[in-house]
């Protein structure tokens, strides 16, 4: 009962809106100074390089359903409070805001040096800044709902865009540039690995806003989606930065996602596209920032117990704007920070204290809540398969968790395939090739396996009700 009622008084999330930001929040973000850095590390085989960060990611995702498993309707920082009181748990929540401040710091200073030295060559950095921060107060001072109503109608055309880019750029492809394929070894590409796992713990942030979000599977499967959609963007924009350009011309490019999208020339009219691409991107990274915003706030509002937003609002935007300004001296280090650091501040200041939190969630018994979910949820599957078996609608027979243990199968089959052809690519170019074939056609299948365990998850937490009116309108 007590759940029901603080879920009446809270603005909830479906599976679709998690999935969505979790992919916001990666790519937006992603696009900006993280290809230069894998492609300096990685050279030609950077395109591998997604692998460990989406296991990183899926990590957190299987910590936040524990989370939500143990303590229901509550968001992370509430959790780490219940877990370990007062003084040790504001210890632990102190360093989590710590550490997603300094997210912000990141992207907000690495925003303002990208508009200056590309768009915006003579507006002072201080001015940007300054626009920048008072739209992220603006959008942050009521509640998630609105800039998870406004990414609900960006995110799609974002992504539709970015999946567009291998056909408005079949005309530049020189697939010569990726040979030879895995020719760098096996420690090139674990390095070039381990870097994005830093900006894939950004994922953090969904912890904020578990009390959003029905049940414990619902989450687990929306950010595990949204992870896959990433990773395979990711790949796909540093695969295409390496056949346009590349390696040695995108490693020395500042922003090589910028530098691609020049290219694009659509007969000897159309130029200039990346005008109007960039006004798709720029919502969405104005958006990864209010979700990263609001979860500070979120986090202090764990302290004092208050439920609104709007009294910490405009105060942080200010210290938002000074801490910016006097974190970095040149766009050097806030790339070296955002590639680097954000990997150091990842094994620092969330790893360790993840792993504690687990620990003690793991001998927590789940909610009586979850376990009645659970119960509800394995009827209606038992029921919906019994409906496929009379239909004929093999695919719909399979569960989610067969689908999340498909999905991880992928997962390490696309490490196998990466360790063979780092071990015998070097000395056979058959073998390499052979191996990034295999790669790429296994890790997109991730994103089918994790939008099937989704689905599952979606109707099964149905009601019979809307059940029934989920078949008819599908029908």
């Amino acid at each position: 009962m007590k759940r029901r009622d603080k879920q009446d008084q809270i603005q909830l999330l479906n599976q679709r809106q998690l999935a969505w930001m979790v992919s916001t929040v990666l790519i937006s973000g992603g696009l900006l100074s993280v290809p230069k850095a894998l492609i300096e590390v990685g050279k030609l085989d950077a395109w591998f390089s997604q692998l460990a960060g989406m296991a990183y990611a899926f990590f957190i995702a299987y910590f936040f359903y524990q989370c939500a498993r143990k303590f229901p309707g509550k968001n992370l920082y509430e959790i780490v409070f219940e877990l370990c009181g007062r003084f040790f748990g504001g210890v632990i929540n102190a360093v989590f805001l710590l550490y997603i401040w300094l997210l912000l710091v990141r992207d907000t200073r690495g925003f303002t040096d990208f508009m200056n030295s590309t768009l915006l060559l003579r507006t002072p950095e201080e001015f940007v800044m300054l626009l920048f921060t008072l739209v992220l107060a603006y959008y942050c001072k009521s509640s998630v709902e609105v800039p998870v109503r406004v990414n609900d109608l960006m995110f799609p055309l974002f992504l539709f865009v970015m999946f567009s880019f291998p056909f408005l750029l079949t005309n530049e492809f020189a697939f010569e540039r990726l040979e030879p394929i895995l020719g760098s070894g096996l420690a090139t590409v674990g390095e070039a690995n381990a870097l994005p796992v830093g900006w894939y713990a950004d994922c953090l942030i969904a912890g904020a806003f578990l009390h959003t979000v029905s049940t414990s599977r619902q989450i687990h499967s929306a950010i595990k989606f949204g992870v896959a959609i990433s990773a395979v963007g990711l790949t796909m924009l540093l695969f295409l930065c390496i056949t346009v350009l590349g390696s040695s011309v995108a490693a020395r490019t500042m922003y090589p996602n910028y530098t691609l999208v020049e290219q694009i020339h659509i007969t000897d009219y159309l130029d200039r596209l990346e005008l109007v691409l960039f006004s798709i991107w720029l919502p969405s990274f104005i958006l990864k920032c209010c979700f990263i915003f609001t979860s500070v706030l979120i986090g202090l509002n764990a302290y004092t117990k208050r439920d609104g937003q709007k009294l910490y609002n405009q105060q942080f935007a200010w210290f938002l704007q000074v801490t910016t300004l006097m974190a970095f001296h040149s766009v050097v280090e806030v790339f070296d920070f955002g590639n680097y650091g954000s990997l150091f501040t990842t094994a620092v200041l969330q790893l360790p204290f993840l792993l504690l939190l687990l620990v003690l969630l793991l001998r927590r018994k789940t909610a009586d809540v979850e376990l009645e979910a659970d119960r509800a949820t394995r009827e209606r599957e038992q029921h919906q398969q019994a409906d496929s078996n009379k239909q004929g609608l093999w695919i719909t027979k399979i569960k989610a968790r067969t689908w999340s243990r498909l999905t991880l199968l992928v997962m390490a089959l696309c490490a196998t395939t990466i360790a063979i052809g780092g071990m015998l690519g070097m000395d056979s170019a058959r073998i390499g090739g052979i191996c990034g074939l295999v790669y790429a056609v296994l890790l997109p299948s991730t994103i089918f396996t994790t939008y099937m365990e989704f689905r599952s998850v979606r109707e099964a937490s149905l009601k019979p009700e809307q059940h029934k009116k989920h078949e008819q309108k599908l029908a």
